[in-house]
């Protein structure tokens, strides 16, 4: 049976897990809701016991009591939505999208969890997956697949979908998260099942022999690239502006020749939305880091498509502000 690994090469702690951790991430802006607060933990039990149609209204709540008494953060996401509504000629206000990306942030922050072990209507109820036939198909065929997920809503539920469809799944995680013992907390971030640390807590390595072997036994490895974290950093096109991120997913495929797909996660229409694209292919004869440079770019452009039609889901990382211009490349290097 194919297992599945997942990488996030920057995911640093974006929020404390207990005090004797340290805050750091690639959000410049504190999070609305951190993933790691016992709060969110206490708000996430709830959502899995709710009635299915109660999930959105109680983020909404949630939400909104955070937008009246938040003053600062709401400043903060406004200005950035002001700046994201100039440069990508939205339609629509940044008050408007401010409210809404507000509304959002519980179910954002606790899909993954809320949603493992539920039934399967519950997932139907909840949950529209798009895509997922050309995984499954060369997961059958015990071809590995490179998963590339951009910062955006939440990519984790694709994975919770796979394992409950029956694939046992491992997942390639920051060294900071090996002291995380909330049995609870572990399956929020998805390290329930016998997690494999890399680097150290100021950043990971990039284990690209291991990643390819890992993918050459028929694994998935989901990889998100941007950041602004470690070494190897370039630039890419991202609403007209540079945006950092890592090109060890190039020399991944080079060596691992695997098929590579780029998903992303959302809520909409009051209940989550994933969607895989269709897998690019290393064929015989291909350049695989030509056809691996090609798929970046091309990831870049659907990730743009993803913020223009659901600007309300963005993460606001430091990599987007900066292609934003609300940071600078120096200052998010000092950050």
């Amino acid at each position: 049976m194919n297992t599945i690994a997942l990488i996030i090469p920057d995911a640093r702690g974006m929020q404390c897990v207990n005090r004797e951790l340290l805050c750091r991430g690639d959000t410049p802006m504190k999070k609305i809701i951190s993933p790691y607060a016992r709060s969110t933990l206490w708000m996430a039990d709830v959502l899995r016991k709710v009635p299915a149609d109660w999930t959105w209204p109680l983020s909404v709540a949630v939400g909104r009591l955070l937008y009246w008494t938040r003053s600062g953060r709401r400043r903060e996401v406004l200005r950035a939505y002001k700046k994201l509504c100039e440069v990508a000629h939205l339609e629509r206000s940044a008050e408007s999208l401010t409210k809404a990306f507000f509304d959002r942030q519980l179910m954002l922050m606790t899909a993954n969890y809320i949603l493992q072990g539920m039934p399967p209507e519950r997932f139907e109820q909840l949950c529209d997956f798009d895509g997922l036939d050309g995984v499954r198909e060369a997961l059958s065929e015990g071809r590995g697949v490179i998963v590339t997920c951009f910062h955006i809503g939440t990519h984790l539920l694709s994975f919770a979908k796979l394992e409950r469809e029956g694939y046992p799944l491992t997942t390639l995680r920051p060294a900071f998260m090996r002291d995380i013992s909330d049995p609870r907390l572990r399956r929020m971030l998805f390290i329930h099942n016998g997690a494999i640390y890399v680097g150290d807590s100021t950043g990971l390595a990039s284990p690209v022999r291991e990643v390819a072997k890992t993918l050459r036994k028929g694994y998935i490895v989901g990889i998100a690239p941007d950041g602004d974290q470690g070494g190897g950093l370039t630039d890419i096109s991202v609403l007209g502006g540079n945006y950092p991120i890592r090109r060890g997913l190039v020399e991944i495929a080079k060596v691992a020749r695997s098929p590579m797909v780029f998903a992303f996660g959302v809520v909409r229409n009051k209940k989550f939305y994933v969607k895989y694209d269709a897998p690019w292919f290393v064929r015989d004869g291909d350049d695989a880091g030509a056809v691996a440079e090609a798929f970046l770019q091309d990831c870049a452009r659907k990730f743009e498509e993803v913020i223009l039609n659901y600007p309300e889901c963005v993460w606001w990382t430091r990599p987007l502000c900066q292609a934003l211009g609300l940071k600078s490349a120096s200052s998010a290097s000092e950050d």
